[in-house]
């Protein structure tokens, strides 16, 4: 058995969340527009981090372990700007990132893991989009940075 990340994001991607788009690994937006969001996608450096192997088995030859990982995403929620200050959309955005968290707990069939948790909620805040092709600057967003912990087992 391989391991499944990108199996994985797929899974993500087909969870569904009220006024939120997710992304998988081939939607990974090369540029966001304010009409984009709110948009979950994988954050492309670095998608997955904290690699682990726990072994379960021991014995001559290939040994069964547990692989553990982190996979990181990106949730941008408007545009910084126009009138709209972190106090204007801050309880909509809390409310549409935990709403991303309860769905994943809720779904204990996501193809590829054996189990996959939030981690962590990091950099709330404002965070620099993909830059458009007409802007000298990237795009600040609301936003922040999702981190799922995926355990996989391999024989």
């Amino acid at each position: 058995m391989a391991i499944s990340a990108t199996t994985i994001a797929t899974s993500i991607a087909a969870l569904s969340v009220t006024g939120v788009t997710i992304k998988d690994l081939t939607g990974i937006p090369e540029a966001v527009y304010a009409r984009d969001c709110p948009l979950l996608f994988p954050q492309p450096q670095p998608f997955m981090a904290n690699l682990r192997l726990v072994r379960q088995s021991y014995g001559t030859g290939t040994y069964k372990k547990d692989v553990l990982y982190t996979l990181r995403y990106v949730y941008l929620h408007c545009q910084v700007g126009s009138g709209r200050g972190i106090y204007d959309i801050y309880q909509d955005a809390i409310g549409k990132i935990t709403a991303v968290i309860d769905t994943v707990l809720a779904n204990d069939v996501l193809s590829g893991a054996i189990d996959i948790v939030p981690q962590d909620v990091i950099n709330v805040g404002q965070l620099t989009g993909p830059p458009h092709a007409d802007d000298e600057d990237p795009p600040l967003y609301w936003g922040c940075e999702l981190l799922f912990e995926v355990t996989e087992f391999e024989d």
